[in-house]
């Protein structure tokens, strides 16, 4: 069975972004995501985007779990937002 993410990002096309569900701006994402991956090199993170989501919008996203050490990322799309 597939292991479940410890965080879960969502990013919306009007470039909202929640952290497990509540509403962050970039630089909180950009802490959240820091101090998860300080805690745990380890943490599973879920990226999620809807419906017209620019590759630009995840990539920003990708690179700022890459900086701070994140290793396992799965990028999925959601078909509601």
């Amino acid at each position: 069975s597939q292991a479940k993410e410890d965080m879960r990002i969502q990013v919306t096309s009007s470039g909202h972004v929640t952290v497990d569900g509540v509403a962050v701006g970039r630089s909180a994402l950009e802490d959240n995501i820091l101090l998860r991956v300080a805690k745990n090199q380890d943490v599973r993170i879920g990226i999620y985007s809807t419906p017209g989501v620019s590759v630009q919008q995840l990539i920003t996203v990708m690179d700022m779990v890459y900086a701070a050490g994140g290793r396992h990322v799965q990028v999925d799309r959601m078909e509601y937002g």
